[in-house]
């Protein structure tokens, strides 16, 4: 009995230091709501289960549940790490992975993007995969940062993944070789003999530099318009996403808020005066666009100066910072939310309201669903394999690039005579 009544204390406190935090910053409970009612509920809960229950239950298993499913309930980016965890997996050589940004969504590791050229691209992983298992472990016991943990390991090493996938009947398992990250680089190139095209893999340092510098090379192409490629945009930080609007912008114009509670802590605005201007621009994104990437587009889409294409961007508007608990675990815990110039946030309390929404959608709406009617088997029992998706997925980027072109096309016709791309006295 005392050890029971121990464990729920235990188990409480760090309840309650999680609890009220996550409420506290991020405003996920209410100010009427009454936290002892809820902890209350919660051990009677408990203590039904350890009198009751038809076996012997697995109390270490029911609480650490408890707590990962209390986290994704917070935000799909916040986690809870036990020390044991933690101390198990830092004893392993990380030094490869896969190349995958991460999720916590519908009790499953949600996949967020593979990144192009990464072991996880070509392995067959997709933006949308939900996993079940990591080298048969339950993904719904792991949080978001055991799960991104245990994508690491050994340079050469494999990782097997069981993944549920829309219009699969059967879950897919995947074994991926851990590699080496190798970082793809922003690249620029003229389309159609006037148009350019930056494809921008993610935010890293320097990367609003390289930006400038692309942007300057198309200029001796009397490019007339440009389309920016953001899709599967994950990686970076917020500073260089700041420093790339910054190019676009006039001095004094909004980029991004950054909000603790309900109170504005700081609000960046350019600075730089614009360097690039006089040209249509269209922003290209897909559910993969996300962290900084976001901030980015929401910067130029809410002052008027881009259009967005593709689909809703993932929504991951916030900012994690660690906190040590005195159980020797920690919290991954989200404190600051990202706000758009709009004022609305990146990443909302309603989640399927989190993200940025395209000007213009595309594909267009029976785009995906003729693909499948055009290239699967009359069997139903046929499985789709990794080929199918990957021609899917070719298709879908190969057609929101000709709509990109097309907009981008049009704005450039309607401008009247169309503006070269200039460099702003």
């Amino acid at each position: 009995m005392f050890k029971k009544i121990k464990l729920v204390i235990v188990f409480l406190s760090i309840l309650f230091v999680s609890y009220g935090l996550a409420a506290g910053l991020l405003k996920m409970a209410s100010a009427n709501s009454n936290v002892y009612t809820g902890l209350s509920v919660f051990a009677s809960v408990l203590d039904r289960i350890q009198d009751d229950y038809v076996e012997v239950p697995d109390m270490e298993k029911v609480l650490k549940g408890a707590i990962q499913g209390m986290m994704e309930a917070v935000d799909p980016y916040s986690s809870f790490v036990d020390g044991r965890t933690y101390e198990e997996l830092m004893a392993v050589n990380r030094d490869a992975g896969i190349g995958v940004d991460l999720a916590k969504r519908y009790g499953y590791i949600y996949v967020i993007s593979a990144e192009n050229g990464s072991p996880a691209k070509e392995s067959g992983l997709r933006s949308g995969d939900l996993i079940e298992t990591i080298d048969g472990e339950s993904a719904a016991m792991m949080s978001l940062w055991e799960a991104e943990q245990r994508m690491l390991g050994p340079e050469g090493s494999s990782l097997e993944i069981r993944v549920i996938r829309t219009r699969r009947q059967e879950p897919l398992v995947l074994t991926i070789q851990r590699a080496i990250s190798v970082k793809n680089e922003l690249t620029v190139r003229v389309l159609d003999g006037d148009l350019g095209l930056v494809t921008v893999p993610d935010f890293r340092p320097d990367s609003a530099e390289k930006m400038a510098a692309g942007i300057k090379k198309l200029l001796s192409s009397d490019i007339k318009g440009m389309i920016m490629d953001l899709r599967g945009s994950f990686s970076g930080n917020l500073d260089e996403a700041v420093k790339a609007a910054d190019l676009f912008m006039d001095e004094g114009q909004k980029i991004v808020t950054i909000r603790v509670e309900d109170q504005e802590v700081e609000t960046i605005t350019a600075t730089e005066g614009v360097l690039f201007s006089d040209i249509p621009l269209v922003l290209l994104v897909d559910a993969g666009t996300s962290g900084s990437a976001e901030v980015f587009v929401a910067a130029l889409l809410d002052n008027d100066l881009a259009e967005v294409v593709g689909v809703k961007t993932e929504g991951k508007g916030s900012i994690q910072k660690k906190i040590t608990l005195e159980s020797n675990g920690f919290l991954y815990l989200s404190r600051e939310l990202l706000i758009r110039p709009s004022g609305n946030p990146i990443l909302n309390r309603n989640f399927r309201e989190s993200g940025i929404e395209p000007n213009q959608a595309a594909p267009g709406r029976d785009f995906i669903s003729d693909y499948y009617l055009e290239n699967t088997p009359d069997d139903e029992d046929v499985q789709l394999g990794v080929d199918f998706f990957r021609n899917l997925d070719n298709a879908i980027n190969e057609e929101q690039l000709r709509m990109a072109r097309e907009i981008v096309r049009d704005l450039v016709n309607n401008s009247g005579e169309a503006k070269k791309l200039k460099k702003a006295a």
